[in-house]
């Protein structure tokens, strides 16, 4: 569960296990405009790395020459792994515990 502070703006997330009660402090002093920047971000960026990496790949598919030098094969590994992380970023906020202090937060405590 989660508890405003209205004093300074600060998070306290209160896991609560079996036999004690952890609560730490956490995003001290953010906006809600700076909680949604940080969500926004990654989403943005990692959208266009994602479309980015897609026509690299689709460029070297349709391409006469395929895979057949080294500096092809190093463009479509990365682009590869760059399309993982694009994805990464584009859904690092959904997996948060709704009621999170974070915009886009959808999941659960199993999903966090």
């Amino acid at each position: 569960f989660f508890e405003e502070n209205n004093k300074n703006s600060s998070y306290r997330y209160c896991n609560s296990g079996p036999n004690n009660l952890n609560c730490q402090t956490i995003m001290p002093s953010l906006s809600k405009a700076q909680l949604i920047s940080l969500v926004v971000a990654p989403m943005m960026t990692g959208s266009i790395s994602f479309i980015a990496s897609s026509i690299i790949l689709t460029m070297v598919y349709r391409s006469s020459l395929k895979l057949s030098t080294i500096y092809r094969r190093l463009i479509c590994g990365i682009s590869v792994f760059d399309l993982l992380q694009s994805l990464a970023g584009l859904t690092s906020s959904l997996p948060m515990p709704d009621g999170y202090p974070v915009w886009g937060a959808i999941g659960n405590d199993v999903t966090c």
